[in-house]
């Protein structure tokens, strides 16, 4: 406590008057990696004081303690006020700590919090209070459950990355209290400079297994989807993580799930293919339910209008965005229809140029995948990986680990290392100039998407794709998405790993 006292005889000493504050206290976190650094910025009001208080505790802390009249809390406890730091912001409102970290893997999991204080305020010494900053602390391959959890375990929804690092969640199943799911509105943030979940609103509508994209304004964008019923949903909705609400955007025209969505260039987005029913007590009506169509959503004026369809119908495709503006659709179940549907999983390759609306021819790649991971690289080549191939016939299938690059200048795949393990469903991240795998299925029942998780992590240089495993998520997430945050430092795997979970993997890479 003295540590505190002696900030407040410094502010009182230096005779600083009471001013108005124009801007929000913000503490932000880079790197944190043991046996390295981690440095903390900070942004408030030009010529004020910064008070940076870590700890391992969440407190409440009044801030009483300080200043009598204030009412208000810290987020964080006081048992590390030997770390304690304050000094002046600059003419921008800006100052920075680094702090070096020991290489004591007795610290690997260790929560730091902390918070940003800014003095001298009007009416109390204390200013403005940042939002919390929490971090597990580990070293480079080390996966540890997030700080915060969601208010509700939570399967299904959709996810965005936002342009400031936070990641969107909408939609998704919650249990119904009765052995059921049912879908939920509830639209939660994953902050990974707090590691945690914070409610931050509800869409239009309650889907399961939408497909969400984060659309040039910042605005995250969900449509499709099923109910707890399996009834397949033609809504969608768009969520303003700046204002925490959501407006209800135009149906499709179709009712949709499985299917992609990308955003093009211009700021509309194109969703191709997907089923428009489900019934799995009616195999053959099913394979008639999948979509060859495509529509095209405008944010701008909240219009929906046709794009060309895709030659046949398909479902468990992947769709990414190309440098020259075209959307790159590979694989999936295809249907092909002589007498009775046919449905094989493919090879095949198309991309959709919105400037002449066509599908336009592509490459195929070698051997036949469905339910794989799919990313366009920082050089413009697009990576595929993993996936399921097998006999939708005899329902005899298997998860594959061979890996491809396509490059569209020259419309040819070029086949990469395979993985050292198979795995449908697997997520894709980019770091750097690595590139991750993170989760999936090593068996796979397509039908019922269930099978065996896998939980090993690989790594590989986008050079060379020399796979080795790097480490080992802490949970296993099957069916999950994976996202960079914190610049990168880490990575964030969501999904549940059961039935009462309400956690993510951070993955430190």
């Amino acid at each position: 406590m003295k540590t505190f006292l002696s900030c407040t005889a410094l502010f009182l000493g230096l005779g600083l008057s009471a001013t108005v504050a124009h801007a929000d206290a913000k503490l932000t976190r880079s790197a944190g990696v043991l046996g390295e650094s981690i440095q903390y910025q900070f942004q408030g009001d030009p010529g004020e004081i910064y008070i940076f208080l870590p700890s391992t505790q969440t407190g409440p802390t009044p801030l009483a303690v300080l200043d009598p009249n204030d009412p208000r809390s810290a987020n964080v406890g006081i048992d590390l006020l030997n770390f304690l730091k304050f000094g002046p912001l600059n003419g921008a409102g800006q100052a920075s700590l680094n702090f070096a970290l020991p290489g004591s893997p007795g610290l690997a999991g260790l929560t730091i919090h902390s918070q940003l204080f800014t003095a001298p305020g009007v009416t109390t010494l204390i200013d403005e209070i940042s939002a919390p900053n929490a971090v597990r602390l580990g070293f480079h391959g080390d996966s540890f459950l997030s700080v915060g959890n969601l208010s509700v375990p939570t399967a299904g929804f959709g996810s965005a990355a936002l342009s400031d690092g936070r990641v969107v969640l909408g939609g998704g199943g919650v249990s119904d209290g009765l052995g059921g799911t049912v879908g939920t509105t509830a639209v939660s943030i994953f902050d990974g400079q707090a590691q945690g979940f914070a409610a931050a609103g509800d869409l239009t509508y309650a889907p399961i297994n939408p497909a969400a994209v984060a659309l040039s304004d910042g605005r995250v964008f969900f449509c499709g989807g099923i109910d707890g019923n399996n009834n397949v949903l033609a809504g969608a909705s768009i969520f303003n993580p700046a204002t925490g609400t959501s407006v209800a955007a135009a149906s499709m025209s179709t009712p949709r799930v499985q299917h992609t969505a990308t955003r093009l260039a211009d700021g509309r987005v194109f969703v191709t293919g997907g089923a428009n029913s489900l019934n799995a007590a009616d195999p053959l009506a099913s394979l008639s339910a999948i979509l060859k169509t495509s529509q095209i959503y405008n944010p701008a004026n909240n219009t929906w209008s046709n794009a060309a369809s895709l030659p046949n119908p398909r479902i468990g495709h992947n769709a990414s965005l190309l440098p020259s503006g075209r959307v790159l659709i590979t694989g999936g179940l295809e249907i092909t229809t002589f007498i009775i549907p046919i449905p094989n999983i493919v090879n095949s390759a198309r991309r959709y140029d919105p400037t002449s609306n066509s599908m336009v021819s592509t490459a195929s790649f070698s051997g036949d995948r469905a339910l794989h991971a799919q990313i366009t690289l920082s050089d413009g080549r697009v990576l595929i990986a993993g996936g399921a191939d097998g006999d939708v016939l005899t329902q005899n299938f298997f998860s594959i680990a061979t890996v491809a690059t396509y490059n569209e200048s020259s419309n040819a795949w070029t086949n990469q290392p395979s993985l050292p393990d198979v795995r449908t469903f697997p997520n894709l991240v980019e770091v750097g100039s690595n590139v991750h795998v993170l989760s999936g299925l090593g068996t796979i029942d397509v039908l019922s998407l269930t099978g065996s998780p896998v939980t090993s992590i690989l790594r590989a240089s986008t050079s060379n794709f020399a796979w080795s495993t790097v480490g080992n998520l802490s949970a296993a997430r099957p069916l999950s998405a994976s996202h960079p945050v914190d610049g990168g430092d880490r990575i964030v795997v969501l999904g549940a790993s059961g039935a009462s979970d309400t956690k993510a993997d951070v993955y430190i890479p």
